[in-house]
């Protein structure tokens, strides 16, 4: 995905009048009982599933975001499937 972005909303010393592109790789979602299922897999090796959560947190807010504007609803909910202990957890 490719989506425009307000270029303080990345970086808060960056000028508002600014945007900027951001662009990822989704690498699972689908659609269930009318909602976004996103899903993300890392293989960060942890202590606790929350540090993985926050480490990735700006991340999934941008794929949620082009969700979003894809598919015109405001219903997505986002996962992290950490492999390193098989955790999966809701961001």
């Amino acid at each position: 995905f490719v989506i425009s972005v307000n270029a303080k909303e990345v970086d808060s010393s960056l000028p508002e009048t600014e945007t900027l592109c951001v662009q990822g790789v989704i690498d699972c979602y689908f659609e269930y009982d009318g909602k976004i299922i996103l899903v993300d897999y890392k293989t960060d090796v942890y202590e606790t599933p929350s540090e993985v959560a926050i480490k990735y947190s700006k991340q999934l807010y941008y794929y949620e975001k082009a969700l979003k504007a894809k598919y015109k609803t405001k219903n997505v909910q986002k996962f992290l499937y950490l492999m390193h202990k098989n955790d999966i957890i809701e961001v």
